[in-house]
């Protein structure tokens, strides 16, 4: 769901949030810690852009990822944060990883979704379903 002043998500049950974003108070530039507002693209918007307009959401399980969200040296992580090639570190690696997705045996390892609501908050603060 998302509003003037905020952006969250959750599984299930709007108990499980597990995105919850305030840009009540900055911008996401300002979030971001961009510090040349010259260069940013939604100086003449307001704190929600990029969300303020229409976008698209991309589901995905991403894998490779450099922004500390998987720390290093856990798990058998075989890239590090600081790598330009993750991506091409996690392939690499797939001789560790491919055999326990269990795959084309199950799907049991596959990002699996039933159904996506969108929702937004209208000048009521009631919740629009798309």
């Amino acid at each position: 769901m998302w509003s003037e002043d905020r952006l969250y998500t959750y599984f299930d049950d709007p108990s499980n949030i597990v995105l919850d974003v305030d840009f009540s108070q900055e911008s996401f530039w300002q979030r971001g810690g961009f510090s040349d507002d010259l260069d940013n693209p939604w100086r003449n918007e307001p704190n929600a852009a990029p969300f303020n307009r229409e976008f698209f959401l991309i589901m995905n399980v991403a894998a490779g990822g450099t922004n500390g969200y998987f720390p290093d040296g856990i798990c058998g992580k075989p890239w590090s944060n600081a790598s330009g090639t993750a991506a091409n570190e996690f392939w690499n690696a797939r001789g560790a990883w491919y055999p326990t997705w269990n795959y084309p045996a199950t799907n049991d390892a596959a990002m699996k979704i039933d159904y996506v609501r969108v929702y937004e908050a209208d000048s009521a603060e009631e919740y629009v379903q798309y």
